[in-house]
């Protein structure tokens, strides 16, 4: 339920119209430093990230010529317990995707139905209309994972990457 909110949240945009918050009276942009905290937050979110494992986030599928198919939420409790988790006691990586077409249609997202990773590989499981998606993936040099995804017997050459967004965040944290 989490990761489908999250990536509910990480694709919604924001409402039309809304006013930049000018700083306050008297003090530019620069002088607020640390203005609410967010050097504070931003560390304790990196201390909390370094706690999970490295697939950990928001990753993009794409096919050959670059074109988006899916966008991957994933939860990666490290080998830990996660009190979060759907079984707290036995850490899995756990996830939802988003066919970025219909991210506002209820049919364009849902759960993965199983992530399991060993070593070099990762085999991701969900049902999109209907049908069985299978991606088996395997790590390269460079943080992606290359490989095919099943479809009703067609198989379609995917990469998987950090979403651009994320991938700084990601990187700074775990």
């Amino acid at each position: 339920m989490i990761a489908l909110a999250a990536l509910a949240l990480a694709t919604a945009e924001p409402p039309p119209g809304l006013p930049a918050q000018p700083p306050p009276a008297g003090q530019s942009a620069g002088a607020l430093g640390n203005a609410g905290g967010t050097v504070q937050v931003m560390a304790d979110f990196g201390v909390a990230q370094a706690q999970r494992g490295p697939l950990e986030g928001r990753w993009r599928i794409v096919g050959r010529r670059g074109a988006p198919i899916y966008l991957i939420q994933l939860a990666d409790p490290g080998g830990r317990a996660d009190a979060r988790a759907t079984a707290p006691a036995t850490p899995a990586i756990e996830g939802a995707w988003c066919d970025p077409k219909r991210a506002e249609s209820p049919q364009g997202c849902g759960y993965l139905a199983a992530a399991k990773r060993v070593g070099p590989r990762l085999t991701l499981l969900f049902f999109e209309d209907g049908g069985e998606r299978t991606a088996e993936l395997a790590a390269d040099r460079r943080g992606r994972w290359r490989g095919e995804i099943f479809d009703a017997g067609r198989r379609t050459a995917v990469v998987m990457a950090r979403d651009p967004l994320f991938a700084a965040v990601a990187a700074s944290g775990g």
